[in-house]
This record gives structure tokens, C-alpha cells and sequence, in this order.
């Protein structure tokens, strides 16, 4: 007796005068439903397999496959709207806002929200024969949570030992507060103590985006007193040695990058050739800590000062334009001194979390990508420093056609080809790692309540191999 499925409503569309209530009746005959052996496989009366099994499609005619576009809380973000809008102009995409029945891919919000990832299963191919897409990893907090891109990287150095100059993450501490126990109390102390430089330690909360709750100071007593005021059981606080010299801008402005990195599905990972340098509106000094306008260039916080946009539009350049002036105090090069060693962090903050972010054969049934935006600093040293990485990261409106085209070519197209393309452009992602194979274990996410609960034994060794080399 055939067994009724999500599918099943399609089925029927395409059976004639097949009814699945009459197979299921007592008195019915089975062998007069009007359904043939290629109703069930899916095959058509061309001998052709239907749309709807995996990676195969009628060459009669390409169907429309459905792009399911949620955005219930505002939070689907520039980026994958402007995605949404390409795929929806250029033909072969239907889209819809639920995740009921059938679809190829999906948009979550920020951070994923929305997905449905208990759904994919086996159950959904058998149902619709379609692994789906989705644009975000599982796992992503791994490196996109302060908390815990600061345990899967110390983890991957081996421990807190930030004094190798092979690091790229600044010094840095977690805090839980009403757990003293795994809070790094001690460690901090002894580092503190050491007194280099001025001593001026950056202090954020790590559930926060856009510079809320950070400030600046090179007091330990007003440190550790700011996180014993924190609620028990609150998020927990980061406490990160701050880059007191870095690079500036001619005029003596600081800045920061913003680098758009891509993870497909198959784990390869790609940097944009685009990318662009944030820039405070107000002159560097580090004997003012309170002023925010100093120390944070995110948007977000200078599009507050008067004169936000005063020196470059939006407090941005972009880095076509960096050909064009000598736009550093000091004598360096994006080209030869910069990039290289943030394409040498975008690959190792990868392979430091491989075994969390790569995908389970036997139990990850659907494909997904992803948008990163990885955020830099350079020191007077010519030494690129890893600040965070962002899992929504948002493109200057002149770069955002672009970056989005190319998201489409270099993550969506492989799995699902785009009909009759005619666009001959490239995509201006480049290839810096590529995965050799999933690692012989999986590791467990870092815990962002405890310390303790960190279980990242080791990392694959192939890919270290193949690193080294």
C-alpha cells in the first residue's frame, strides 16, 4: 500500500485521475490506482528522471526551484536581499517566505535564525529529492562568538601563549561572571603585571555587536571590578590586550579592515579582492581612552561624531584605491605587506575550526555556505591582528551588486546551475584553502559558558600537512 508523503500532493497533480484516499481504501484494488513504476521513481514518460530527484533535471524544460527568503524580524541584511533580488531577475528561482513543503534553499536571518536544520534529513530527499542549501553553517559561532573564536583559537596555538610571533590573535582572556572558577582570574593578573607599553586592555561583552558595552582601560582593579558587577550567570566578558601602535593614516587617524571571506560547502574558502579600510574621524591618541571616536571605527559608532564623512565617504577607502595614494604614516604595502598575512589567518582561523564547522556526512543532509566579514588591524610592526569575525556582514552599497553576483557564482551556481547564463564575468572571490577532506573526528563547539567544557583534542592532521607544505 503506498505510504502518503509531503510529496504526495505533488504526485498527484501529475497522475491523472490517481487518488491516494482510494489506494488507502479497504475496498480498493491496488493494482487499479493508475500509478506506474515510473510515477514512483520519478521518471517521465521520456524515460527522463523527474525534476524533483537530486541533480537531475528534465532537459524538456529547466523548472523554477524555490529560494525560501525569511526575513519575519528584519534581519535578513543587505547582502542576501541584494542575492534574493539577482536570483529573482536573472529567471529559474521562485521564492517564498515559509519553510512548509517544498524548496532548494534557504535564507535565514542574521545568524541563521529561521533554518529549519532538524528537518533536513534523509526524510527530506525521500520526500522531495532535493539536498537543500542554506547560507549559513551550523556551527558558525565557533569563530563568530567572541567567546568562543578566542577558545577555538587559543585551543589551536596549544594555549595562552600569545607571545609567539606565529600568533594573531591579541592577548586575551575570558571572564564568566559569578564563576570564578573558570574565569581567568589569575592568568590575566600575571599578564597585567607584566606591564608593557602603556597597559591599555580593551574590554567587551561578547553577546554584543556594534561597539555597545566596550571601553578602554589600563586600570585592573576597574577591569575586574566592571566584570564582578555583572550579573551571575550573565554572558561573559572578554579582555583583550589592546594594539596601542598601530598603522595610521596620513594625518594620524586610526583604522581597521573589513575583509569578506566565503565558505562554500565543500570547506573552500575564498577572500574577496574587494575589501575596505574603516577609518575614525577624529585624531589617534592614547592618552584619551573615554573617547570613543579614537579607538572604535565601526559605522555604527562613528556615524555619530560631526564630522562622520568629513575625510572619506562614510569613513570608508576602498582598496582600488589604494593604488592610487601613499594613504599610510608608514611605509607599507596592502599588496605585499598586508594581504598575504590575512589570507594566512583566514586559512588557519579555518583549519583551527574544521572539526566543528565541516559538515557529517551520515548526518548533515543538506548543503549550506556562508558570508563572513573578518575585521583586522595592522601594527606599526606591519603586523595584521585578528579582531573578530562577523557572521552578517554588511557591503558598501557601490560594492554590494558585486560582492553579491559573485556570492551567487562562486556558492550557489555549483549546486545548482543557473539556466541559459550568459554572464561571462568572474567572480572576484579568491581560493586560499581547500579542503583535502574532512578530518578522521568531529569536535564539539566550544562551551560559551564554561571554559571547561572546551573539548577540542586536536585538529586534523592531514590538513596540517597540507598546511605546512
Amino acid at each position: 500500500m503506498p505510504i502518503k508523503t509531503a510529496a504526495s500532493d505533488a504526485l498527484r497533480k501529475n497522475t491523472g485521475d490517481c487518488k491516494w484516499e482510494a489506494t488507502s481504501s479497504k475496498t480498493a484494488d491496488p493494482n487499479k490506482c493508475n500509478l506506474t513504476m515510473a510515477d514512483l521513481i520519478g521518471v517521465n514518460s521520456s524515460g527522463q528522471e523527474k525534476e524533483n530527484v537530486e541533480s537531475k533535471f528534465s532537459s524538456l524544460r529547466e523548472p523554477d526551484r524555490v529560494c525560501v527568503v525569511l526575513n519575519g524580524h528584519g534581519k535578513l541584511g543587505s547582502v542576501y536581499t541584494q542575492v534574493a533580488r539577482i536570483l529573482a531577475r536573472q529567471g529559474g528561482w521562485k521564492r517564498k517566505k515559509t519553510t512548509t513543503g517544498r524548496f532548494h534553499m534557504v535564507f535565514g536571518e542574521a545568524g541563521g535564525v529561521g533554518i529549519p536544520f532538524k528537518r533536513f534529513s534523509q526524510v527530506f530527499r525521500y520526500d522531495y529529492g532535493i539536498k537543500p542549501l542554506v547560507n549559513y553553517n551550523r556551527n558558525c559561532k565557533s569563530i563568530t562568538d567572541k567567546a568562543m573564536l578566542t577558545q577555538t583559537l587559543v585551543k589551536y596555538f596549544g594555549g595562552n601563549k600569545f607571545s609567539d610571533e606565529n600568533k594573531f590573535l591579541p592577548e586575551t582572556f575570558l571572564f564568566w561572571p559569578g564563576r570564578d572558577e573558570v574565569s581567568q582570574h589569575l592568568l590575566f593578573q600575571t599578564s597585567f603585571k607584566r606591564n608593557i607599553g602603556a597597559n591599555i586592555w580593551i574590554v567587551k561583552p561578547c553577546n554584543e555587536s556594534h561597539g555597545k558595552g566596550i571601553f578602554l582601560s589600563s586600570d585592573y582593579d576597574e577591569i575586574i571590578d566592571h566584570i564582578n558587577s555583572q550579573p551571575d550567570g550573565s554572558k561573559p566578558w572578554l579582555v583583550q590586550r589592546y594594539v596601542e601602535n598601530p598603522v595610521l593614516l596620513r594625518g594620524g587617524r586610526k583604522f581597521d579592515m573589513r575583509i569578506w571571506v566565503l565558505l562554500t560547502h565543500d570547506f573552500k574558502v575564498y577572500i574577496h579582492r574587494e575589501g575596505v579600510i574603516r577609518t575614525s574621524s577624529v585624531t589617534y591618541d592614547t592618552s584619551d581612552l573615554r573617547n570613543k571616536f579614537i579607538h572604535m571605527t565601526n559605522h555604527s559608532i562613528q556615524e555619530e561624531h560631526e564630522d562622520f564623512g568629513k575625510h572619506e565617504e562614510g569613513n570608508e577607502i576602498f582598496f582600488e584605491n589604494f593604488h592610487r595614494s601613499n594613504i599610510f604614516e608608514e611605509d607599507i604595502s596592502l599588496e605585499e605587506d598586508i594581504l598575504p598575512q590575512v589570507k594566512d589567518i583566514v586559512r588557519e582561523t579555518f583549519l583551527a575550526a574544521k572539526p566543528v564547522l565541516e559538515k557529517i556526512e551520515e548526518i548533515d543532509d543538506y548543503h549550506s555556505f556562508m558570508f563572513f566579514g573578518f575585521d583586522f588591524i595592522v601594527d606599526s610592526n606591519s603586523k595584521v591582528w585578528l579582531i573578530e569575525v562577523n557572521a552578517s556582514p554588511a557591503v558598501a552599497k557601490p560594492l554590494l551588486p558585486k560582492v553579491a553576483a559573485d556570492i551567487i557564482k562562486t556558492a550557489i551556481d555549483p549546486i545548482f546551475p543557473r539556466p541559459n547564463c550568459s554572464d561571462s564575468q568572474e567572480s572576484d572571490f579568491e581560493l586560499v584553502f581547500e579542503s583535502k577532506g574532512n578530518c578522521g573526528y568531529v569536535a564539539n563547539m566550544p562551551a560559551p559558558e564554561t571554559l571547561e567544557d572546551v573539548e577540542i583534542e586536536s585538529f586534523g592532521q592531514q590538513e596540517s600537512v597540507t598546511r605546512k607544505k
